[in-house]
């Protein structure tokens, strides 16, 4: 009787380890991404009204979650770029010059994208001009 116990017992804990062991792997399953750690990229080009460049406007990435905030300097073309930015995260972008402050647009980690296109249009008619030395009084 008890070596009829001993094998009841052993098949119970081996089926208990195998179904364990199924939740185990199906919750690792990969889902069709790629291996390693994924960033996202967020990339675009700040322009005024007339569709002209701004070169030197400020954009103003911010992760909602950690309230980290990184601020980029458009080139010569309006364009701005970063990457390596944390994948799993909610990002607000806005972008600024001469006090005119753009609309802000948001990137939701729910998209699951890598890469994230964020154009701004700003307004210039509304811009406060520059002050500096050269400036009649």
């Amino acid at each position: 009787m008890t070596l009829k116990r001993i094998f009841i017992s052993s098949l119970v804990l081996l089926i208990l380890a195998l179904s364990a062991s199924a939740q185990i792997s199906i919750r690792g399953v990969d889902r069709g991404r790629k291996e390693g750690t994924r960033t996202k990229n967020i990339h675009g080009t700040v322009q005024d009204q007339a569709g002209k460049p701004i070169a030197g406007a400020r954009v103003l990435i911010l992760n909602t979650r950690d309230s980290i905030s990184r601020n980029l300097i458009t080139d010569e073309a309006g364009k701005y770029a970063i990457q390596g930015l944390e994948f799993d995260v909610n990002y607000d972008v806005r972008a600024d010059f001469r006090g005119v402050v753009s609309e802000r647009k948001s990137i939701s980690a729910m998209l699951d994208r890598e890469d994230n296109l964020v154009n701004f249009q700003l307004n210039m008619m509304l811009a406060v001009a520059p002050t500096g030395a050269g400036t009649a009084p």
